[in-house]
């Protein structure tokens, strides 16, 4: 496995070793067991807070007009969805798979562009100007 997969799940285990045991008598293994809100795994997941240093977003999708806070996307309930502590969230009145949506694509145009542009300014990466790239090589 990549080590990133490794060192995250090294953290799961560290932070919750509990939530992560098998129960013999119940073993429900697989992706559609693994996402369900009784899931051990979601569980301590979501019990482990955004490292500093990260700034997290959130895009929820939620179908329908009614209030968010009770809604769902027909999969997901808000309720769910919803993290404290994002630098920003959008919910999307689209139904769970809100990827193509058009509201859902600029949002993550305008996340990547603010976090291209801080990294441009802590001298991380920055594009090149319009006269360096036009110059020849």
């Amino acid at each position: 496995m990549p080590g990133a997969v490794l060192g995250a799940m090294s953290d799961v285990v560290q932070g919750n070793p509990d939530a992560l045991r098998l129960n013999p008598k119940h073993m429900a293994i697989g992706a559609v067991y693994g996402m369900t809100p009784r899931s051990p795994f979601i569980k301590s997941l979501a019990s482990i807070p955004v490292a500093p240093g990260v700034t997290a977003h959130s895009i929820i999708s939620v179908k329908g007009t009614g209030p968010v806070e009770n809604g769902d996307d027909g999969v997901v309930q808000y309720q769910s969805a919803h993290i404290e502590g994002v630098e920003s969230e959008l919910v999307v009145r689209s139904p769970h798979s809100c990827q193509g949506n058009p509201v859902t694509i600029e949002e993550v145009r305008r996340i990547l562009l603010e976090h291209a542009e801080q990294a441009c300014q802590e001298g991380i990466a920055c594009p090149a100007s319009d006269s360096e790239a036009a110059a020849p090589d």
